[in-house]
């Protein structure tokens, strides 16, 4: 017998939130919390990226337009609490394809976080660059005056 059908066998023998707990808290950036309903949550920073409840049903919040793709394709369902919510997905777990699409939907929702992520440390940089750029005041190369002028290039000022 080889060794990845051993794994698949062990794998298929462990409780599906013990599955997706090993998989999924092992990607980068991702924390676990239980949730005041019992619920384990799977976080990326401040940003939930799925929870679940028990071995029977994962929810997680996707943007409206990747809900709405997911859903069409009968990925996932509507949350039970918010049916009429789009964003708010439920996904059962009746079989073993079922667990493997969770993670996989644990992993579409990990790497939109990671992007967002990315892009909030972008625009803080750039925040941060263009707040160091001291243009407009006297401390600016351009903003001093050459040569005891009024600051433009005069013909005897280079």
């Amino acid at each position: 017998m080889s060794s990845n059908r051993d794994i698949t066998r062990i794998d298929a023998d462990r409780p599906a939130r013990q599955r997706i707990r090993d998989e999924v808290s092992s990607w980068y950036g991702v924390t676990t919390a239980i949730g005041s309903h019992g619920e384990l949550s799977f976080r990326v920073g401040e940003r939930e990226i799925g929870h679940l409840h028990g071995d029977a049903v994962a929810h997680f919040r996707f943007e409206e337009a990747v809900w709405a793709q997911l859903r069409a394709i009968g990925r996932i369902d509507v949350h039970p609490l918010f049916p009429d919510s789009k964003g708010l997905a439920s996904r059962r777990m009746a079989a073993e394809r079922d667990v493997d699409d969770v993670i996989a939907l644990m992993r579409l929702n990990h790497e939109l976080a990671l992007r967002r992520l990315e892009r909030r440390a972008d625009r803080a940089a750039s925040r941060a660059d263009n707040q160091a750029l001291p243009i407009g005041n006297a401390t600016h190369p351009w903003s001093m005056p050459l040569h005891g002028g009024t600051g433009a290039i005069s013909e005897g000022g280079l």
